[in-house]
């Protein structure tokens, strides 16, 4: 072979070209590859909403893409850069990988999207990185980036020396595009997912809550209504969604929520008193009411609140202890008042019982006389004041007994 090389005329010349040809063949096969590799997680990732599985097919996409060793991949949140997904890393080595960003140089990061491994560990006080690819420590790494700024660091990495190609830049770019799509859209998804699930345990917890609780929108009409409140007013859910708050008082009351508790409410962000609810069959329930109106962050008010107590048995309690209150009133008046008819007939009785006695003596004295008879009259009066003072006694008995 080596001597058709050398007979043969002109190869010697032509064979830079050659090798030349052959090595841009082997780029256009590996950036083929490298093109499949992104069209597989291109259409894997539109139907995974689960981001710890989307962050995976990440990682293990950039390894499979630049033909690294290892790979690892660091989300954004919180002004932190969290270690989710590795491959190819030992998890002590990845794990303890958490680093505070400033936010001047998470601008920085998602401005540039080509990232300096070692500058970012050495800006971050991580380990070099030699302590996560092994001995060349050789990483290429690029940002993700979304509407808000920086999303994720992708780095793949090579313990053994080597050189990353302007290609195989591009393709990770490309890949961190298909990508912070990908994982921006399963955040939205978790945070949904986590508010909804937020939402359902507000609502079990107000749906087994005593009082009433219901939730408007700015024109005063329901959105929601939780069962207590159901129960109280005689209404299902889907009876009290969109019924207006000044529906849910007697006819007599209605411009006093029109005109003065809501403007009051969306004035000042907060109503407590007492009001009276009209239930369905037309019964009126007195309750006590506290009121907030919520706000967003600019002040506008997004919606209203409000939870209501049955105050029924309060009132009915209420009137009772009142009853109770005015017999014992009375008793004491009667016990004072007998006390004071005690006192006043033991001080009659003395000087009373020495007129009696008196006038018994007069009369017969004054028997057969013409003054007999005033002496009969002066005995007559003096027995029925002692029947008075009797009579006296037993009332003030009765009284304090």
């Amino acid at each position: 072979m080596a001597d058709y090389l050398i007979k043969r005329e002109g190869y010697i010349a032509k064979l830079p070209s050659t090798i030349e040809n052959v090595l841009a063949q082997r780029r256009l096969a590996d950036e083929k590859d490298g093109l499949t590799v992104l069209n597989d997680l291109a259409k894997s990732l539109t139907t995974i909403k689960d981001l710890d599985e989307v962050m995976r097919r990440v990682v293990s996409a950039a390894r499979e893409l630049i033909k690294a060793e290892a790979s690892v991949l660091w989300l954004f949140e919180a002004g932190v850069l969290w270690p989710v997904a590795w491959e190819g890393i030992e998890d002590r080595a990845a794990e303890p990988l958490r680093f505070a960003l400033t936010h001047n140089f998470a601008e920085r990061l998602a401005r540039e999207r080509k990232v300096s491994v070692r500058h970012l560990l050495a800006q971050a006080g991580g380990p070099p990185p030699t302590a996560i690819f092994g001995t060349s420590g050789q990483a290429l790494a690029v940002s993700f980036v979304g509407p808000e700024g920086l999303v994720a660091i992708l780095a793949v990495g090579s313990a053994r020396p080597r050189e990353f190609t302007a290609v195989e830049e591009r393709l990770l770019l490309a890949l961190a595009d298909h990508a912070a799509v990908a994982v921006e859209n399963a955040r939205l998804y978790r945070r949904l997912r986590q508010e909804l699930e937020a939402r359902e345990r507000l609502t079990a917890i107000l749906d087994v809550t005593t009082d009433l609780v219901a939730i408007s929108d700015l024109s005063a009409r329901l959105l929601y209504l939780n069962g207590a409140g159901q129960s109280l007013l005689g209404l299902t859910a889907e009876e009290s969604l969109g019924l207006p708050i000044a529906g849910l008082v007697p006819e007599r009351l209605r411009p006093v929520v029109q005109d003065e508790i809501l403007p009051t409410l969306l004035r000042d962000g907060r109503w407590t008193g007492e009001a009276v609810l009209l239930a369905r069959d037309g019964r009126e329930v007195a309750v006590s009411v506290v009121a907030v109106a919520h706000r967003a962050a600019d002040g506008a008010v997004e919606f209203l609140s409000a939870i209501v107590r049955d105050m029924t048995e309060r009132k009915r309690i209420e009137a009772e202890l009142r009853r109770q209150r005015e017999a014992l009133y009375q008793t004491e008046k009667l016990t004072t008042m007998g006390t004071v008819l005690a006192g006043v007939a033991h001080e009659l009785n003395n000087p009373l019982t020495a007129v009696t006695g008196y006038a018994g003596l007069l009369r017969q004295d004054l028997a057969g006389t013409p003054s007999a008879t005033r002496a009969e009259n002066i005995a007559l009066a003096a027995d029925r004041c002692d029947s008075i003072v009797r009579c006296c006694f037993f009332i003030s008995f009765s009284s304090i007994g």
